[in-house]
């Protein structure tokens, strides 16, 4: 029968040839055509083109290449495929790693390798964290086994089979001895298959099998149904595959369509004879093999390449000439890009070339800018190429944990000027392509959480988590202000991480019971029963404190029965009882169909059972679900054809995209580290064809160049801006770039270095915000909701789980959550130094990508008002004696402070201060004032930073201790009361911080108040008055805020720079800035947009600066720079 390979640089040949030899052979409509292919996205790419040439759908039936061999084998060896269990399989290998479990907790297997335990545990740990550590080695022992039969089996399995040592007068011969009786006992003694023996096998053993047998012995029936196999993609493809192919290749046809770039061994100069053109050889270097060329030196292009190479040699030393055939395609298109592809294809370097747009690689701030940056730049080339598409675009990174949310949530907005495809579907289109959905999924999140509550003790900060999960709150109908709430209850139950009875859930759901049925009648009651739930909280909700109740209640009784052992069976029906009762699905499709595929999978467990009887705990079960094979993609959509596709490196290579993106390109991340354990015996000794992570990681690197039509993006982070150190690309960028410097670059590679606030570049205007939002003008007051909310949240368990709660975390936390739902007001705040300098770090540290959308200034002036300096008439004075107890009874605290100490006691239940409060303000506030807000801290002393005014470049932090604080408004003048235990007037009078902190409303102000008034008044504790007159604010102040969070060093749009100024220069000195925007070599605008601001301004904008605030929009609109995006929208 024929064996035929055929090789080329271009999917498109391949496809076409594959459809060719399929029509050609096809008698009929119904003929079933079989199919090997590497990945799911081929069977899409293969479907999709027989559906374009062919018009119809082909009745192609596709398999992994695995999984077809193990089929053929099973049939010529007589038995039923669906029968074995194949264990070296992906979705087998939980069987195969339990087994080997089993063998490391067995006491007598222990003691025989005390040596070998010694050194792979760790010592003075509990039970948990030993059987944990046990399931990683086994988990590891499962992989190695797997790459020993595909890789080792004659040099390893061959001699373990006929008891004898592979490496056995090595330094490693113990361990060598440890592994080959693990697999002996699993594969050659069968001890866990009594009467199974021959369902339970390999694929290498399987061919194993039918190799051993005769022709004779063989059953031939499957070629009635699989006359010909075909083998698409596959770039790279192991010896013992290989063997099994040409093994077969005596009794059906095999046709294989390899893509393969190495244009120097398939496509030299002179001649497309690989037999002629292969000048490489096998070098022996102290017992280790490596491919090198047999008439230049190996270099750093080879190394790129190394594994190409490498299949390029297995398929020389295992074909005929006449096996063979070459398709190749040379286009590269003269420009940077076509450069490289003929230096790593051709190994040529004939021609120099200009750095162009072909090739850009960039230098980001964070991985958020890094998403944006890629988000800006596909808007940019769909805008400026009416023929590409968003499936013409492939996203790569080297590990989606780190980018998945990234993407997701940057991709899924709808961009203010919407290409049409965008606006059909609200967003751009995109497909993350994750093999392991499930392990990032909603569905394995409660899992986990549900383990770490049980694994916990019950802790609070684990509690909330499994509360707060979308699929949990949609169950039990609870929304995040549910959970705020339940926060708070929690608090003051006072349930603590602790071993004390008072202080468990348990006893805290009783209180909460008993709360429910008390009336409420007094404040004094409130005091007495100040151990149960706040009867007047749980009473505006009933049905809000059952579901608490519920809860906490069905997962305490699971608690109990979760520290039991059972069957794998009886965890499998628990686990479903779990989920049943605690997560929805109604609204998530594509989680409902992990929850099917991952009850479809517990059966794999019923099988472990019917091999190893017994009763596991909790955690060994928990491991075992953990590692279930679940990489599936979501059933709701497909990648290829549904956007632009994200993917890590896999073998969506083989697949042309016009535009390639590659992010996460920084050293310690790529490329992934080599496994150089002793475990591992394949170290020992190297063969020509083992691939190590790093020459793979490489290889996959160029080729994701390699496969671009038109343009490539490289980006890494190059600045760490919480620590202002510079970060440094991968070795793989380094190299690649130390490569086209040398070879074809006539200067050296400029990169690119996006600013640390903005985008707005010259020579990069595609990541100008021209191409995306124009009316971003507070480009750093606000950030995307839905990440700030993940902050957040991580945050507020962390403080609610601390042990020792201080003052200062409570701070933290409240500004936080301040934070999350107002931004605006809330950077204002920080900005002024209101709060401590941890406080600044923890948002100061997240600020890089921060963006408000259609927000003007005065909108902003307007809400800082709003919710700063409410009306008289919706609000009263209340008592700030309550307000001070109130505090520190539901946060289950006693004042440190004596002050504070002896001022609550002396006013816990009297009117005493409130009175005295009241008689000494009358005066001042006349009753038209409005008390908005309180903070209060117990600490006594003031601690002042040195403060500067907003017009200044540098805004430090203050902190202000000891203090009560009311703000009262009447609508024309602005008070700020404030309660200190006054020993020096001066001092307290001089205190630059309280000044700093009114001007900011005041300043917000005076947008719409002229002539405003503000006044700080001092109340001691004798209930003494002191007060600072603060002169008129102009507008000027509001406007140096603003300048200082645009930066303006680093701020280069003409328009937004104009109405940061607007109020606070005069026409003319407006009129300046326009004309020498003229002679700005920097400046993106031409000559007639610059001209067109200047007559705007010169017939529409008025002297007054009032005035000029009512007419912010339009001027944007005016002026926003002219595009061919601008014209269609």
């Amino acid at each position: 029968m024929p064996f035929n390979l055929t090789i080329s640089n271009d999917v498109t040949i391949l496809l076409d040839c594959l459809y060719s030899d399929i029509k050609s052979n096809r008698k009929d409509f119904f003929d079933t055509f079989h199919i090997a292919v590497s990945s799911a996205n081929l069977s899409k790419t293969i479907q999709h083109h027989f559906l374009t040439v062919e018009g119809v759908c082909v009745n192609l039936k596709f398999y992994f290449l695995e999984h077809l061999l193990s089929f053929i084998f099973a049939k010529m060896l007589n038995l039923k495929p669906e029968d074995l269990v194949i264990l070296s399989f992906e979705k087998n290998k939980i069987l195969l790693t339990s087994l080997i479990f089993s063998i490391l907790l067995d006491e007598k297997f222990q003691n025989k390798y005390a040596e070998i335990f010694s050194i792979i545990q760790k010592k003075d740990v509990s039970l948990h964290y030993k059987k944990e550590y046990l399931w990683h080695i086994a988990v590891k022992l499962s992989n190695l086994f797997r790459e020993y039969e595909y890789h080792r089996f004659e040099e390893i399995i061959f001699l373990w089979k006929n008891e004898k040592w592979a490496y056995g007068s090595s330094q490693n011969a113990r361990f060598e001895d440890f592994e080959r009786e693990i697999y002996s006992k699993i594969f050659f003694e069968k001890q866990f298959f009594k009467g199974k023996e021959n369902r339970y096998t390999t694929l290498v053993q399987l061919y194993e099998d039918v190799k051993n047998k005769k022709k004779d012995e063989l059953n031939l029936e499957f070629k009635s149904e699989i006359k010909t196999i075909y083998l698409f993609g596959f770039s790279q493809i192991s010896e013992i595959h290989l063997k099994m192919l040409l093994f077969l290749k005596d009794y059906i046809d095999i046709k294989f369509f390899m893509p393969n770039y190495l244009g120097e061994v398939f496509a030299s100069q002179n001649t497309f004879d690989f037999f002629q053109s292969f000048h490489f050889k096998v070098k022996n270097e102290n017992g280790n093999e490596r491919i090198v060329p047999m008439t230049r030196e190996y270099d750093l292009i080879d190394d790129f390449n190394y594994p190409l190479i490498a299949t390029s040699f297995l398929i020389k030393k295992n074909l005929t000439r006449d096996e063979l055939s070459i398709k190749w395609r040379k286009d590269e298109k003269d420009n940077l890009l076509g450069g490289v592809k003929n230096l790593f294809l051709y190994h040529r370097w004939e021609k120099k070339y200009t750095q162009d747009d072909s090739l850009k690689i960039i230098a980001c701030s964070s991985r958020y800018q890094e998403v944006e940056a890629v988000y800006r730049s596909i808007i940019y080339n769909i805008e400026n190429n009416k023929d590409l598409t968003f499936d013409d675009i492939l996203v790569v990174v080297p590990d989606l944990r780190e980018y998945h949310s990234i993407i997701n949530e940057t991709f899924s907005r709808n961009p203010y000027l919407s290409h049409p495809e965008i606006k059909k579907n609200g967003r751009i289109p995109f497909f993350i392509y994750n093999k392991n959905t499930f392990t990032e999924s909603l569905f394995n999140s409660f899992l986990k959480s549900l383990y770490s509550l049980f694994k916990s003790g019950f802790s609070k900060e684990e509690f909330i988590y499994l509360l707060s999960n979308p699929l949990v709150m949609k169950k039990f109908n609870i929304e995040e202000r549910d959970i705020a709430k339940i926060r708070i209850w929690i608090e003051n139950l006072r349930i603590f991480d602790e071993d004390a009875k008072i202080t468990s859930f348990s006893h805290g759901i009783k209180r909460t019971r008993l709360g429910l049925i008390m009336e409420k009648h007094s404040y004094e009651d409130d005091y007495v029963y100040r151990d149960f739930l706040p009867y007047y909280d749980s009473f505006t909700d009933f049905r809000k404190v059952d579901v608490f109740i519920s809860v906490v209640e069905k997962l305490l009784f699971f608690d109990e029965v979760l520290k039991e052992e059972h069957t794998f069976s009886e965890w499998n029906e628990l686990i479903k009882k779990i989920c049943e009762d605690f997560i929805s699905l109604e609204q998530f499709p594509e989680e409902k169909h992990l929850l099917i595929l991952f009850k479809r999978n517990l059966k794999l467990l019923d099988e472990i059972e019917s091999l190893k009887s017994g009763k596991y705990s909790f955690d060994e079960y928990f491991f075992h679900i953990s590692d279930l094979d679940t990489g599936v993609l979501p059933a709701s959509r497909s990648a290829l054809f549904n956007g632009v596709s994200v993917s890590t490196f896999l073998q969506m290579k083989s697949i042309p995209f016009r535009i390639v993106y590659i992010l996460g390109m920084n050293e310690n991340e790529f490329p992934g580290k080599i496994d150089e354990s002793n475990l591992n015996f394949r170290n020992l000794k190297v063969k020509y064809n083992d691939i190590d992570r790093r020459h793979s990681d490489n290889s996959l690197f160029i080729e994701a160049i390699l496969n671009a039509c038109d343009k490539v993006y490289i980006s890494y982070v190059g600045r760490n801006p919480e620590e202002d150190v510079e970060l440094y690309p991968s070795s793989t960028l380094s190299t690649f770039i130390d490569l086209i410097n040398e070879k074809i670059l006539k200067e050296e590679f400029k990169v690119t270095r996006l600013s640390l606030y903005s985008f707005n570049l010259k020579e990069e205007n595609e990541f100008s915000d021209k191409y995306f939002t124009p009316h971003r003008i507070l480009s750093l007051l606000n950030s995307m909701p839905a990440f700030y909310k993940k902050i957040f949240k991580q945050e507020s368990q962390r403080i609610v789980s601390s042990k020792s709660e201080t003052k200062l975390e409570r701070l933290s936390l409240k500004s936080l959550a301040e934070f999350a739902r107002n931004p605006v007001e809330e950077m204002l705040k920080v900005k002024a130094g209101i709060y401590d300098v941890e406080d600044i770090e923890i948002k100061a540290s997240e600020l890089r990508n921060i963006e408000l959308e259609n927000y003007e200034k005065n909108t902003v002036a307007n809400t800082v008002i709003k919710k700063w300096l409410k009306d008289y008439k919706n609000s009263k004075l209340v008592s700030v004696a309550n307000c001070i107890l109130d505090y520190y009874y539901y946060a289950g605290k006693i004042p440190e402070s004596n002050y504070l100490k002896e001022l609550i006691k002396n006013n816990l239940f009297t009117e005493k201060l409130e009175v005295k409060l009241r008689e000494k303000l009358n005066n001042i506030l006349n009753e038209k004032y409005s008390l908005l807000k309180i903070v209060i801290d117990d600490r006594t002393h003031l601690d002042s930073e040195n403060v500067k005014y907003f017009n200044s470049p540098v805004v430090c932090g203050v902190r202000l201790y000891g203090e009560i604080e009311n703000v009262f408004f009447d609508g024309k003048d602005i008070v700020s009361v404030k309660y200190k235990k006054v020993n020096n007037k001066e001092f307290f009078l001089k205190t630059t911080g309280d000044v700093v902190y009114l001007k900011v409303f005041l300043s917000a102000m005076a947008y719409n108040v002229s002539d405003l008034k503000g006044r700080i008044i001092y109340i001691d504790e004798e209930c003494k008055i002191n007060e600072l007159i603060l002169s008129p604010l102009d507008r000027g102040d509001f406007e140096s805020l603003l300048s200082y969070y645009l930066d303006e060093d680093n701020f280069h749009l003409l328009p937004l720079r104009i109405i940061s100024s607007l109020s606070s220069y005069g026409k003319n000195e407006i009129l300046e800035k326009i004309m020498k925007e003229l002679d700005n070599e920097y400046s993106y605008f031409d000559v007639p947009e610059v001209i067109k601001m200047k007559n705007n301004f010169s017939e529409f904008i008025p002297d007054d600066p009032e005035s000029r605030v009512k007419i912010l929009k339009k001027i944007v609109e005016n002026i926003e720079v002219s595009s061919e995006w601008d014209k269609n929208s």
